[in-house]
């Protein structure tokens, strides 16, 4: 996965774990989408995460974790993750939604 890190304002410690993130990778993956789900079930599993068997602390650090850093870089430079952020937020606007509080309402 290519991940450009210059000029991301990232401080070392988040460079570095990024970094660590990325030498897991698994190089029989192709896509960058594919290796970047792949790297946050790694971390599910890290964090010992259940779907069934719900453990809100480690769900809390699994949703803490560099990892959803390292998303948000690579959503920015893929250009179908970006196109549904698009869609997402100008559906919002087009449905007049409002920012009330900690809440998202109609207006």
């Amino acid at each position: 996965m290519k991940i450009n890190l210059t000029d991301k304002n990232l401080t070392k410690l988040e460079k570095s774990e990024i970094e660590k993130l990325l030498k897991r990778e698994n190089k029989n993956i192709k896509t960058d989408l594919e290796q970047m789900w792949y790297l946050m079930d790694l971390i599910w599993d890290d964090y010992k995460c259940d779907s069934k068997n719900l453990n809100w602390d480690n769900i809390g650090k699994f949703y803490s974790h560099p990892v959803w850093l390292l998303n948000g870089l690579f959503i920015e430079q893929h250009e179908v993750s970006m196109g549904h952020r698009h869609a997402i937020s100008d559906w919002i606007i087009k449905n007049n939604f409002k920012r009330n509080g900690d809440e998202l309402s109609v207006v």
